[in-house]
């Protein structure tokens, strides 16, 4: 057991990025059925139109708008390790502030902005692993250091995006905190084509990469109202992973993960301003997963099981 003890550190960050910190990228692979490829944008499709009177939902955001905003991160795991149950941790909250600023507005109105974080503060946590608060305080550091550039279009589906952690030196917490800011695509909700009114339902379906590991999503949201610009939603989503292995430097150059099974839900409440890009939200989700955890030639099976809460903000200076 001790073997697998001592990397406990790096799983937990691993998990983090797994729960929390979607990135996309540009590789390929054979999708489920309805998803789209790795990396391609998210398919969007109306399930009912809702009530009258009806109207295409669409961001116009001003060239040169600029704001702030504040996300917050809880987190609690419990593992199962060869049939033995591990204490319950809860990982301290994590408030990442940042800025955002448009930086181009096409004719057709995809939205072209960059984003800085300014700041991450961590609540405490008593009982935490030495090892992993050393991994959240050192992410409050350098986190500052993470800078990205995101283009979506005028139905908030997103175009590209590109963060910049070449300033950072430890290749672990470049990587979690990469994904961890990756999240922040979150910001703009992908919405139809079509004409809807309140009561509308549609779902988005997008192909994700969570911390090396191919993940697929399924949002289904509903409006609940519309005025002027503001934009209320209820959402729910599920993240299903097919069996695969998984290697990540987190976890150690001779560490590999074979995921058997993983699942998980959310649900929460959106506010947009379609006038604006950060959105008020909360969401509360879990996810369950059974894997397999190799080092130095001993495998280990393990199951784990994520309870994590989000909340996003503008913030006005």
């Amino acid at each position: 057991m001790p073997t697998f003890i001592r990397p406990l550190a790096g799983l937990l960050a691993f998990l983090l990025v797994v729960a929390a910190g979607p990135e996309r990228v540009q590789t390929r692979d054979q999708a489920p059925a309805g998803y789209p490829a790795m990396g391609s944008p998210a398919i969007v499709k109306l399930l009912a139109p809702g009530a009258d009177p009806k109207t295409p939902l669409r961001y116009k955001v001003p060239a040169g708008f600029k704001t702030s905003g504040v996300v917050s991160l809880t987190m609690g795991l419990t593992m199962n390790m060869a049939g033995m149950a591990l204490p319950a941790m809860d990982l301290p909250t994590m408030k990442m502030t940042f800025d955002l600023a448009v930086t181009g507005v096409t004719p057709a109105g995809d939205v072209t902005y960059d984003l800085a974080f300014t700041d991450m503060t961590t609540g405490a946590a008593p009982g935490l692993d030495p090892s992993v608060a050393a991994m959240v305080q050192g992410s409050a550091a350098a986190i500052k250091e993470i800078k990205g550039t995101s283009t979506i279009s005028n139905r908030g589906v997103v175009r590209s995006t590109t963060f910049d952690v070449s300033k950072m030196s430890d290749p672990n917490l470049k990587q979690a905190l990469e994904q961890v800011s990756s999240q922040l695509e979150g910001m703009a909700m992908p919405m139809p084509e079509e004409p809807i009114g309140v009561g509308a339902r549609w779902e988005a379906r997008s192909a994700v990469n969570a911390g090396g590991m191919n993940t697929y999503v399924r949002t289904e949201y509903e409006l609940v109202s519309v005025t002027g610009t503001s934009v209320q939603l209820r959402l729910k989503s599920e993240t299903s992973a097919p069996p695969q292995q998984v290697s990540n430097p987190m976890l150690g150059p001779d560490a590999q993960v074979q995921i058997d099974k993983l699942t998980g839900n959310t649900t929460g409440t959106v506010t947009l301003q379609l006038d604006a890009l950060v959105p008020t939200s909360e969401a509360s989700g879990n996810t369950n997963s059974q894997m397999s955890l190799t080092m130095a030639g001993q495998s280990q099976q393990m199951a784990v099981d994520i309870k994590m809460k989000t909340t996003m903000a503008p913030v006005k200076k």
